[in-house]
């Protein structure tokens, strides 16, 4: 089974995700390392749209390929186009496939 950003075949893809939120998920996992990236560098990266940057983000984050964004201390604030942290695939690809 190949993982993510491997085309046609892929994991995520087999277990339910679609091919926007594997290449979102990709692009997190390359990125996690390096400089931070806002949401709307990567949707330009993607060459996405703001909704669909939006909704794979979501659903990354339900299946747990994400951390949870944790919760801004009033008056802090955190930056709106801050992304959320990529977790390794395999806890999250387990529970996909229980399910």
């Amino acid at each position: 089974m190949t993982m993510v950003g491997s085309g046609k075949g892929s994991a995520l893809r087999d277990l339910g995700l679609g091919e926007s939120d594997e290449r979102v998920y990709g692009a997190l996992l390359r990125r996690r390392a390096a400089a931070a990236l806002d949401a709307e560098q990567l949707r330009r990266e993607l060459g996405i749209t703001r909704g669909e940057l939006e909704r794979s983000l979501a659903r990354l984050r339900e299946h747990g390929f994400t951390l949870p964004e944790p919760e801004a201390a009033p008056g802090a604030g955190r930056p709106a186009a801050a992304l959320a942290r990529p977790v390794p695939p395999a806890p999250p690809v387990r529970a996909l496939l229980r399910r």
